[in-house]
């Protein structure tokens, strides 16, 4: 049996079955065994590949935004951008070289705030953004944003720990898990509970609900959608959050397992893959437009990267590109843009404070 498989089959004998929130928060962030935690993760030797590893397009893009949403806050001297979960430093590293080159008083203007728990992840940070000012921290907080600002977090609430409940015989359960001493693996089991969440007791869906409907609940993104709305009311500044998921609140499964780019069972060896959830872009909406963030409604992520230019970008790429590189930006280009791809079930949700101009990208936007 591997470490972390003993440590949860231990707590397991010893407190009883554990929910998912919990089995999830151990295999991702265990101090010594979750899966974050450990050597690289990302890239084609890691276990999965994420927008800003695909192609440079991705972070240039969101740098030129950036650069364009400082200007139509009157270019202010202090000047923050927040990147939560930044893997690699790849987005972040892309979005500075090209916002070096358009304009050099951004940069002055600009300090930087990684939001990052995991030790070995932040190695990697600091090896990739190099001679850059860097404040790290493990959380975000209203107390790290004193100037105007930019909230950036890609691919980083999927990632956040999920609860699941289920209809079964007139009534709502928990899913939780437990271990099997003589098969050596955890499983799947239901337990009554006497109330759900209030965020979904209040959905109008869940009147709905028919025998073996599961719903998910991701309690740590209904904190951080608050505290971000929140800081949005009280400060000037611009939100983005780019991830995979759906734009209504609907029942279904979608926790996932992924280990070097294959799916596999969720509940095998945890802490050698990685867990995730599908956002639920309705509700996170909801939460930060009541805190008090305008909210405009989520677009798919081809629809944005076209906005702001990325088919523009990939000529200029190619035109000085070797045969074989113009093949590979424009397959990135497809891959980060294409509805069969990661075009479509990718979303960007755009939050801002409410006295601050729509921005760019988001034509076909409204209001929530």
């Amino acid at each position: 049996m591997k470490k972390l498989d003993k440590v949860l089959a231990d707590r397991i004998a010893s407190k009883g079955h554990i929910n998912l929130f919990e089995f999830m928060k151990e295999a991702l962030t265990h101090p010594k065994f979750g899966f974050y935690m450990k050597k690289n993760i990302f890239g084609s030797h890691g276990n999965f590949v994420t927008s800003p590893e695909i192609s440079q397009m991705f972070g240039e893009l969101i740098g030129i935004w950036c650069l364009n949403l400082w200007e139509k806050m009157n270019r202010p001297n202090n000047f923050q951008i927040i990147e939560m979960g930044p893997g690699l430093g790849t987005l972040m590293k892309d979005l500075l070289r090209v916002c070096n080159k358009l304009s050099p008083d951004f940069l002055r203007a600009t300090k930087i705030s990684l939001i990052e728990k995991s030790p070995k992840l932040k190695k990697y940070q600091m090896k990739n953004l190099c001679g850059i000012n860097i404040n790290w921290h493990t959380s975000l907080s209203e107390k790290i944003i004193n100037d105007p600002f930019i909230i950036i977090a890609n691919e980083f609430l999927d990632t956040l720990p999920i609860r699941q409940f289920q209809f079964s015989n007139n009534s709502w359960n928990e899913r939780i898990i437990g271990f099997s001493k003589s098969k050596s693996k955890f499983f799947f089991a239901l337990k009554k509970i006497k109330n759900l969440p209030n965020t979904l007791k209040s959905l109008e869906i869940i009147k709905k609900a028919k025998e073996g409907d599961i719903v998910e609940f991701n309690p740590d993104a209904e904190k951080l959608m608050d505290k971000i709305g929140r800081i949005m009311n009280k400060n000037q500044g611009y939100g983005l959050i780019i991830d995979y998921g759906h734009t209504k609140i609907s029942f279904g499964e979608t926790l996932q397992a992924v280990k070097k780019h294959r799916f596999c069972n969720a509940l095998e060896k945890p802490g050698e893959s990685d867990l995730t959830a599908h956002v639920d872009f309705e509700l996170i909406a909801k939460i930060a437009k009541e805190s008090g963030a305008k909210v405009y409604s989520p677009i798919p992520q081809g629809q944005f990267l076209r906005n702001l230019g990325i088919n523009e970008r990939a000529k200029i790429l190619k035109k000085n590109a070797r045969p074989d590189e113009r093949i590979e930006i424009e397959t990135s280009r497809k891959r980060l843009t294409e509805r069969k791809e990661m075009g479509e079930l990718f979303k960007i949700l755009m939050l801002s404070s409410p006295a601050l101009p729509k921005p760019e990208g988001f034509s076909l936007g409204k209001p929530v």
